[in-house]
């Protein structure tokens, strides 16, 4: 049981991270209402998530992918059309679930839960919303695959000294 706490405590590390440069960017390009009480939300809830995950991991590592999902979602229709900023950032998601959990299946249904709830927001905003971009929409898109890339790296990393090769 310490090995899967020390897991959480490193999602919650690394999302709190990744949830702290998102909330800047947000305060720094797109001050909508909308997208600030989104990005408080996401940080607030990450106490919420190891509490959870110290009783139910399960329910846990699922309900932080699906919320980070959902979380994800306002930001192009606030804008008013759509750039795929944000999408990206779905990639990463099932690797949360993946990693608490150490299954293999926690990964396919992670990537299941983010699938369901992101493919069909990209669909509605890429069909019904006009598209654009703007210097600070590609700035943005610039931090978040960079904070992406350290944070599948951690993760990545973590996974692997948990389960070396040849263990």
């Amino acid at each position: 049981m310490m090995e899967i706490q020390r897991r959480i405590r490193a999602v919650a590390i690394v999302k709190a991270i990744v949830a702290t440069g998102f909330l800047l960017i947000v305060l720094l390009t797109l001050r909508h209402p909308i997208s600030i009480a989104v990005g408080v939300a996401d940080l607030a809830l990450i106490p919420f998530f190891v509490w959870l995950a110290k009783r139910h991991p399960r329910a846990a590592a699922y309900g932080l992918t699906a919320q980070t999902a959902l979380f994800l979602t306002p930001r192009q229709f606030v804008q008013g059309y759509v750039n795929g900023v944000n999408w990206p950032i779905y990639i990463a998601l099932p690797l949360i679930a993946g990693y608490v959990l150490m299954e293999r299946r926690a990964a396919l249904i992670g990537g299941l839960l983010t699938g369901l709830i992101a493919a069909p927001v990209m669909l509605f905003a890429a069909l019904t919303l006009p598209p654009g971009i703007t210097r600070a929409d590609v700035l943005t898109l610039v931090a978040f695959v960079i904070g992406l890339i350290v944070a599948v790296a951690i993760i990545a990393r973590e996974m692997i000294a948990a389960h070396p090769p040849g263990s």
